[in-house]
């Protein structure tokens, strides 16, 4: 059987390790989580700078294709004569032409009065519409315009249309491209003054470009404005396109009837298509690199939250054992100091034997969890030392009781065989010895039923009874005993009292008392057996005129070979264990017994539930 140390030192181990096992993993789970939490932040952060690198990467890469687009828009020339410097020359030759003087007039005041001159030629548009049809468009490429691959740049694509959307010039680079233009974006470019449109294309299979397309003036002047009759731009102030889509300066939209020419240079300019696209491989490359870049970061920061939850559980992990191994030594030595008083009150109780039954130790010395047991244990001894009082009391009444019927036997054999006698001198002399016998076969068969008592081996078997009957009963068994010794017996049981009990012990019970009441009475005495029923309970008192019983002696008379008066009455069989009996029936049946004693007799009561032991 393990020691107690030892199942306190195991409990309090386990104790130890659930609470430390517990704390580290709250605290575990809670660093865990702000672990997780930063780990998220971080992502996040990744997340958008990464958002915000590709966005800056489409919008670097838009941004080059508009910036490239609008230098070839600049770069865009007109076979349109330059009248303004052969004024002189226009003015001399104009007479030799239709309507001469209207010619020489407008020549002649060129440089003189601009308004004029645009005056006369709204008056004139339809000749211009003429002249501005016939003139040829063309885009002067400078060689430094590079438009092949290199480490920086993919191959480039450049396309030229006229305002009907045929094109009128290209770069090399797509002369076995099939790129068309679109014709729905006309009306979008013209009626919305949109200045530049984005889009995807995959002119064969496997190359993918991105593609713009502006819609370019083909002049060098400032003032310009869009006529709707004509199809020109005429704009107030030319525009600066962004990658967004959005300008710098809003274009002023006039209808053709209300047009007035500014103050300055005033011209009326065809427009141009110009379509530039080239190959997303250096962009899905910068993006590409943009998400591996975006994903080894986010696999760094998954692997440094990972090692710093590992440290994290290892530096628990080892915290918690260096712990529990102090608290395993230290606490193996405290719990041995602090069970030094059972060690105490062990030795002491080990010097306990059967001459001496005391517990030698100074109970306020101990511990105050440790003072109730000693008390109990001291008390417990000292009944120890009482029932091996009695056992050895009981040894020698039992030796005293059998003794004295004994000699009587061994007497009355030895005088049947000192001569010889009539048959009827050995038949009074056998019947000396039957009546010794009877006297203890009595008494051995009084000490059986109490050891069966003390085994537990007696059972109750209840069953109905009526109890005024039950005392009647015993009273008529033992009347003639009365009669002999000139008592008068008087039963009060006149109505049923009906009971539930054991009718053999019960009877037992009874006739005990009724014997003890005739033995301890007086002459000419009387004895009153009442039975009657009191709130649930049935209650029986034999009253008798005896000598009683002293104060000090009612605490011992239920003990065994226990008698008031041992000098009195010594041929009765009972030898003091009739009431011994009657107290352990009662114990089993679950009743009660009291007694009240004085100089004019004594009185016992006896309680029993009406209902059975079970239900008591």
């Amino acid at each position: 059987m393990r020691s107690i140390r030892f199942s306190l030192i195991v409990y309090f181990l386990a104790l130890l390790a659930v609470s430390l096992g517990g704390i580290s993993w709250l605290a575990y789970r809670s660093l865990a989580e702000t672990l997780r939490e930063k780990q998220g932040s971080t992502n996040a952060l990744i997340e958008s700078q990464y958002v915000t690198l590709c966005k800056e990467a489409r919008i670097a890469f838009d941004k080059r294709l508009l910036n490239r687009a609008q230098t070839l828009g600049h770069l865009a020339r007109s076979s349109r004569p330059l009248y303004e410097p052969l004024n002189a020359l226009g003015a001399v030759s104009s007479p030799l032409h239709p309507q001469g003087a209207w010619n020489a007039a407008l020549w002649a005041q060129q440089g003189v009065n601009r308004e004029l001159v645009w005056m006369v030629r709204k008056l004139r548009m339809e000749p211009q519409k003429r002249w501005i049809e016939g003139t040829e468009i063309y885009i002067d490429v400078p060689d430094d315009f590079v438009f092949s691959a290199d480490a920086t740049h993919g191959q480039e694509y450049f396309l030229a249309y006229t305002r009907h959307g045929q094109m009128f010039q290209r770069s090399e680079s797509a002369k076995n491209l099939e790129i068309t233009f679109d014709e729905q974006l006309i009306p979008t470019f013209m009626e919305q003054h949109a200045v530049e449109h984005f889009d995807n294309i995959e002119p064969k299979p496997g190359l993918h470009l991105r593609r713009i397309t502006i819609m370019e003036p083909v002049t060098r002047f400032r003032y310009m404005t869009f006529d709707k009759e004509w199809q020109y731009l005429r704009f107030a102030t030319r525009p600066r396109a962004t990658p967004s889509g959005r300008t710098e300066a809003k274009t002023q939209k006039e209808p053709a009837e209300a047009m007035r020419p500014p103050s300055g240079e005033v011209t009326i300019a065809p427009v141009i298509y110009i379509q530039y696209a080239g190959s997303t491989d250096v962009l899905e490359r910068r993006l590409k690199d943009l998400t591996d870049d975006r994903d080894e970061k986010l696999a760094a920061v998954a692997e440094e939250t990972r090692e710093a939850r590992v440290a994290l559980r290892n530096r628990f992990l080892w915290i918690c054992l260096a712990a529990f191994a102090a608290i395993v030594v230290g606490g193996t030595v405290l719990i041995r100091h602090g069970l030094v008083p059972l060690d105490r009150l062990s030795e002491a109780v080990s010097q306990v034997s059967a001459k001496d039954f005391r517990l030698k130790i100074d109970q306020g010395a101990l511990p105050r969890e440790l003072q109730p047991i000693a008390a109990r244990l001291s008390k417990t001894l000292d009944q120890l030392q009482c029932a091996f009082d009695r056992e050895k009391q009981a040894a020698a009444d039992i030796s005293h009781e059998l003794r004295t019927p004994l000699a009587a036997m061994m007497t009355t054999l030895e005088v049947a065989l000192k001569k010889s006698r009539t048959p009827a001198e050995y038949r009074e002399l056998i019947e000396e010895c039957r009546a010794s016998g009877e006297h203890m076969a009595d008494l051995v068969e009084r000490l059986l039923a109490l050891a069966r008592l003390d085994a537990g081996a007696v059972a109750i078997k209840s069953e109905p009874v009526d109890a005024a009957g039950l005392a009647r009963q015993c009273a008529q068994l033992v009347r003639p005993l009365v009669e002999e010794r000139g008592l008068t017996l008087r039963v009060h049981a006149d109505e049923p009292v009906p009971l539930e009990s054991d009718p053999d012990k019960l009877r037992e019970i009874v006739t005990n008392l009724l014997h003890n009441a005739i033995q301890y009475n007086k002459p000419s005495g009387i004895i009153d057996l009442d039975v009657s029923r009191d709130n649930g309970h049935v209650r029986l008192e034999v009253r008798d005129t005896g000598i009683g019983i002293a104060p000090e002696q009612r605490q011992r008379i239920f003990e065994r070979f226990y008698r008031a008066d041992p000098s009195r009455h010594s041929d009765t069989p009972h030898a003091g264990l009739g009431l011994a009996i009657v107290k352990s029936y009662l114990d089993l049946m679950g009743g009660a017994i009291s007694v009240d004693s004085g100089q004019d007799g004594s009185t016992f009561v006896v309680e029993l539930p009406a209902d059975g032991p079970s239900r008591a």
